[in-house]
């Protein structure tokens, strides 16, 4: 498919907010940043590259490791350039995680309202990224979606294919495309370096959300800011819990004509 979208997930140490984004673009777009993208990580030596080891000098950014603070801050100024000279756009779903823990389970037996945070992000940025496209993208085009792996990859696949055929969804499943998990790290079975690059998106998403309710003396970063005066940045959006009270309302009426739990 000729449009894909890269996608990794960050949540805040404090657990206040976790987020769920990635870029989308066009195949060829991909093809080239991946090859520079390689180019710039791999020689350092590092496995992958994570955007908060990188900037805090963890794992395998440490001192200890032959990093300083200035080629931490080179590395990762060099890979916001390499994104910003192609056109790849943010897209990031955030939840405020003590406003979900306050939702009341949606069924009898406890079932949570999207299943759980991971997939209520999921199924969040999944919807983001399939409006995205706009009427005026030919129906036939959908987006092929990559994400890093996950033990609840499984129930990621059920959503997603349930999402594919739920007519009522009917203005946007038919973008939904092929959903494929694989590894960040570089030279491993299922390797996908692209979600080097989703892991920016994960982090500026949960850091642009999280930061104004948890550090709101922290001023905007300037990473984030190259990204959006380079108009990369697409669509960030969160539940919060006057989102998540409607969408609890709305799934325990339609559940109460059932008393089943689809999880979406």
């Amino acid at each position: 498919m000729a449009i894909r979208f890269y996608g990794d997930e960050s949540e805040d140490q404090g657990s206040k907010v976790m987020a769920i984004a990635g870029f989308i673009g066009m195949a060829e777009e991909w093809d080239d940043l991946q090859e520079k993208w390689i180019a710039r990580v791999k020689p350092t030596g590092v496995s992958a590259y994570h955007m908060t080891d990188c900037e805090c000098g963890l794992g395998e950014f440490s001192e200890k490791n032959g990093w300083s603070p200035k080629d931490r801050q080179q590395l990762t100024t060099d890979l916001i350039d390499l994104i910003i000279q192609h056109k790849i756009f943010l897209i990031g779903e955030g939840l405020l995680l003590d406003d979900y823990k306050e939702i009341p389970p949606v069924t009898e037996s406890g079932d949570r309202l999207g299943r759980d945070k991971w997939h209520m992000a999921f199924q969040g940025v999944l919807h983001e990224a399939a409006m995205s496209l706009g009427d005026e993208c030919p129906p036939e085009e959908t987006i092929a979606f990559f994400f890093d792996w996950k033990d609840k990859q499984g129930s990621a696949r059920f959503f997603f294919d349930y999402m594919k055929t739920e007519e009522k969804l009917s203005s946007w499943h038919h973008r939904l495309g092929t959903l494929t998990f694989g590894h960040k790290e570089f030279d491993v079975a299922g390797s996908i370096p692209l979600l080097q690059v989703a892991d920016i998106a994960a982090v500026e998403t949960r850091k642009r959300i999280g930061n104004p309710i948890t550090h709101p003396h922290i001023p905007v970063r300037k990473s984030f800011l190259r990204l959006k005066e380079a108009h990369r940045i697409w669509q960030i959006s969160y539940m919060d819990k006057q989102v998540l009270d409607s969408m609890h309302q709305s799934k325990v009426k339609e559940l109460g004509l059932t008393k089943k739990s689809t999880g979406v």
